[in-house]
């Protein structure tokens, strides 16, 4: 008796993140709004297809948003969710919340994120939606969820004005602390 293999709990440090990012987008999220310019089953160009691990031209839900506070837009998101998802995020549950926190709200278990950041110039599209001039600087950010059995369940690519958004990364010299995750905000260069 006591003798054997016993399983461990769960760590929490992962769900603990988790949960902090997720924290972090719906801060953000209710201090601004979106609209939604495009709610649809699209088929996916092959980059989406394999960054979700599907075939390329295979039916994804495409979901194109703004998202805006008092002043002007913030950021043009573009995200794309394997098909099977899509009863999870009808149009009428997209709401200002992130995608991801949709999901998570829905029953989805997110288990890991995983973010590029670099930047680019707006093209007509974005600088129309953006209300920015053609060539202008952005942040481009491209973030892809992952469920707790490694599937990608949501990419994201977002591009965002820098004069009202920053991205902010806290950590120690030993190395990332669990209570300091990334943290997005709002900027006002203004002052």
């Amino acid at each position: 008796r006591g003798r054997g293999t016993f399983p461990r709990p769960p760590r929490d440090g992962a769900r603990q993140a988790q949960n902090r990012l997720l924290r972090d987008q719906i801060s953000l999220a209710a201090r601004t709004r979106v609209t939604v310019l495009e709610h649809a089953m699209a088929r996916m160009p092959r980059q989406v297809a394999a960054a979700l691990g599907a075939e390329a031209g295979a039916p994804a839900l495409r979901i194109v948003r703004v998202r805006h506070d008092a002043r002007s837009p913030i950021s043009h998101t573009t995200c794309h969710l394997p098909a099977d998802l899509a009863p999870l995020l009808p149009r009428r549950r997209i709401s200002s919340l992130p995608v991801s926190a949709t999901l998570a709200a829905a029953g989805l278990r997110l288990a890991r994120f995983r973010e590029r950041i670099t930047a680019t110039l707006a093209d007509t599209q974005a600088a129309r939606h953006l209300g920015v001039d053609v060539g202008t600087a952005l942040i481009a950010m491209t973030r892809l969820v992952e469920d707790e059995a490694g599937r990608v369940v949501e990419l994201l690519q977002a591009l965002y004005r820098p004069d009202r958004y920053e991205y902010r990364v806290e950590y120690t010299a030993d190395g990332a602390r669990d209570d300091a995750p990334w943290r997005a905000a709002i900027t006002d260069s203004r002052g």
